[in-house]
């Protein structure tokens, strides 16, 4: 809505985001939390482009604290705006003091350390950026780090003004790491959606043709939906796992009903349990998730300019 001042469009980006097989299996299926962050991710882009940077860093911070994740894409913007070095630092060490605060005051709890040692960060990143290498005469170089060393050069390079060009250029710029964070890193199932929100947004604003756009985000959400169900995670599409102690479950329990328990439920998990997907099937799945995505990147990127032929 602030982007283009259109009512329909606005509208019509929330029924995608709803909508989105990635986002219903993430948030509505499991009740991660991955929405929570990304949500302040995107107020805080929504007063980065308004250029109320304070109040965006603010809401950046948050995200951060929620999941350090979030400091790619904050990096980003940061650099998009700040050139000079010897205040990129202090902007960067604000991002991380509520970590690190977190980590002094709950440092002897074991709850917490519990759950830090299975979700570390540091090995996290890794493991992401080790998901995708080359083999090189130096060794094995990460796809996604090269990939990010060169999108972040891009972004101190960018200039800003404040044009209505710059703007969609942010929100590409901002598409794109989402993007890589999400295809080019090894992620759980409930990450899938990181690209849909922000994806969705520069289709809706970038002028290209809606239905041919539309089209391809069709197939690239449920062909990835289907790709990842067969291949990363049939187990969380286990009803019973995934529910049990949530308040689902506890509203089943109040009105009588046991249709999540195993025995009784026909939920995806029992349909995928035991059946193998061909390796040709999962490379066409594979490969046109791929081609969508980079010609949406292509055709949605502010330099592309459309070309019609129109017939004397």
């Amino acid at each position: 809505m602030f982007m283009t001042g259109d009512v329909k469009k606005a509208a019509l980006s929330g029924l995608l985001l709803m909508g989105a097989p990635e986002i219903m299996m993430s948030v509505g299926y499991s009740g991660q939390d991955e929405m929570t962050y990304i949500c302040f991710f995107t107020i805080s882009l929504y007063y980065f482009l308004k250029e109320k940077y304070k109040s965006s860093y603010l809401w950046m911070v948050l995200a951060v604290s929620c999941c350090p994740l979030m400091l790619m894409p904050a990096l980003a913007m940061i650099l998009m705006k700040e050139k000079n070095v010897f205040k990129l630092i202090p902007l960067l060490v604000g991002l991380i003091c509520p970590l690190l605060l977190f980590e002094m005051l709950y440092r002897n709890d074991m709850t917490y350390q519990t759950a830090k040692t299975a979700n570390d960060f540091a090995k996290m990143v890794w493991e992401m950026l080790g998901a995708s290498t080359i083999s090189t005469a130096l060794g094995e170089i990460s796809i996604a780090g090269f990939v990010l060393v060169l999108f972040y050069f891009g972004c101190y390079n960018m200039e800003m003004n404040e044009t209505m060009e710059c703007r969609k250029k942010i929100l590409y710029i901002t598409a794109v790491i989402y993007v890589i964070m999400s295809f080019l890193m090894s992620n759980g199932f409930y990450r899938l959606f990181l690209y849909v929100p922000f994806l969705v947004i520069l289709l809706l604003i970038s002028g290209q043709n809606l239905h041919v756009n539309m089209l391809l985000l069709a197939v690239l959400t449920y062909g990835r939906t289907l790709f990842a169900c067969y291949r990363n995670c049939p187990d969380n599409m286990n009803t019973y796992c995934v529910m049990k102690n949530s308040w689902i479950t506890a509203l089943c329990d109040e009105v009588g009903s046991t249709k999540y328990y195993p025995e009784n439920s026909s939920c995806l998990y029992h349909y995928l349990e035991g059946r193998d997907i061909t390796p040709g099937l999962m490379i066409l799945a594979a490969t046109c998730v791929m081609a969508c995505i980079l010609i949406l990147l292509i055709i949605n990127c502010p330099r592309y300019k459309k070309q019609l032929c129109v017939g004397g």
